[in-house]
């Protein structure tokens, strides 16, 4: 697994202060705590990764066992017929966004900025089945997987990012996009021996999550 490190790429939005929907420029003479948002990042992790509220994260390979194929129920007297769902997921990647200026390049020193005012998509796919619809992935990833997602995801970052282009660094980029994640989602049925029963067959998943995240890398 590839773990990506980065640091607050948050920065003063762009709308009113003359700014383009993306670009690159200067490093900002505006006070961040005057503007709302944090400073700019001037992290040198390449692949760095933190959603637009802060949060640095890390994705990559994610094998997660939530479900062996049968388990026993902790009811020693069961009746049978009780159904559950399970999400098992396999991997979390970084997506950029389709939407103009999704991503904007510089050269070193040079802050590179993408707007909060433009409209950008990431889109997933579900594979549903007669036991497991689409509803019922979105449903279990979020109670398993601890994180909202949608089908697909369109809309405006509530913040601006902007990064510093290190200066040990020729050339980088910035770029949005949502975290999408990959796996399958299982029906069981609990039997009257208090076992639960995969039934069915599994959905499979590769979606977004609902919230926005800023992605730079170097370029050379």
């Amino acid at each position: 697994m590839k773990k990506i490190i980065a640091t607050s790429v948050l920065a003063a939005a762009l709308i009113g202060f003359g700014g383009t929907a993306a670009h690159a420029d200067t490093a900002p003479t505006t006070d961040p705590a005057e503007s709302g948002d944090t400073s700019v990042s001037t992290d040198a992790t390449d692949g760095g990764i933190v959603s637009d509220n802060g949060t640095v994260v890390t994705v990559g390979d994610v094998p997660i066992s939530n479900h062996p194929g049968t388990i026993d129920s902790p009811n020693g007297l069961c009746e049978g017929g009780v159904v559950s769902r399970k999400a098992t997921e396999t991997l979390t990647n970084f997506t950029i966004a389709t939407g103009r200026d999704s991503t904007v390049s510089g050269d070193s020193g040079v802050t590179l900025t993408i707007s909060r005012s433009t409209t950008f998509g990431v889109t997933g796919t579900i594979s549903s089945t007669t036991s497991v619809s689409a509803s019922d992935v979105i449903t279990t990833v979020k109670e398993d997987v601890g994180v909202s997602v949608a089908a697909t995801k369109s809309g405006t970052s509530s913040t601006s990012g902007a990064w510093k282009v290190p200066s040990a660094w020729k050339r980088g980029q910035l770029q949005i996009g949502a975290i999408k994640h990959k796996g399958s989602v299982q029906k069981y049925v609990e039997n009257k021996a208090c076992k639960k029963v995969a039934s069915g067959t599994a959905a499979t998943y590769n979606i977004p999550e609902t919230g926005w995240y800023f992605h730079h890398v170097k370029l050379g």
